[in-house]
């Protein structure tokens, strides 16, 4: 169940999000440094898309982190997978039923 985050917990949870960010605004600004320079440094290239994987990485690891310190439990996820698979062989059963007829 959500419960109320304290000023000092909302802070550090949204610190980590910023860090996690930080790559992904490099990368951003590593794209726009190559276009500035008319493309003249191919090196900024593979640079820009390592900068991309690790911000998304990190991203999904602050975000993850997040969600455990509001409560969020590994379980919940697959309980949630497992629901969604019933009801998708459900819906496509009485599709079929329906064309059937």
């Amino acid at each position: 169940y959500p419960t109320i985050l304290s000023p000092y917990h909302l802070l550090i949870t949204t610190k980590r999000l910023t860090w996690g960010l930080l790559p992904l605004h490099t990368s951003g600004i590593t794209a726009c440094t190559y276009h500035l320079f008319y493309n003249r440094l191919p090196l900024l290239v593979p640079l820009q898309a390592m900068l991309t994987c690790i911000g998304n990485t990190t991203a999904a690891y602050a975000a993850f982190r997040i969600a455990v310190s509001n409560g969020w439990r590994w379980s919940e996820f697959s309980s949630r997978i497992s629901q969604d698979d019933d009801n998708d062989n459900n819906n496509h059963n009485h599709n079929n039923n329906n064309n059937n007829n």
